[in-house]
């Protein structure tokens, strides 16, 4: 799978440096927005950690674990997850 994701990786890097391709100036009103943008991420990133870590202690659980949850249930992962704990339950033998 590791194989598979770098294979993607340097495609995508050899298309966006193919010699073939001329380079164009990127307006510097679109470099503020992308700064902006990863700013804002940063933030909000930020403050996702700060309510998970609050949250948990809240609530007596391992931050990790809600982290995990809050991830998976934003991306539609739930299933994934659900399966997950329970090959681990089983493996752990607490089924």
């Amino acid at each position: 799978m590791e194989a598979q994701t770098e294979g993607r990786k340097s495609k995508r890097v050899a298309a966006a440096e193919s010699p073939d391709r001329a380079l164009k100036a990127v307006p510097e009103g679109v470099l503020r927005d992308l700064v902006d943008l990863k700013s804002a991420a940063k933030g909000a990133a930020e403050d996702f950690a700060v309510a998970i870590e609050a949250t948990a202690e809240k609530h007596g659980m391992p931050k990790a674990a809600l982290a995990r949850y809050v991830t998976a249930r934003c991306g539609d992962r739930l299933a994934k997850l659900t399966a997950e704990v329970e090959a681990t339950q089983m493996l752990l033998g607490l089924e």
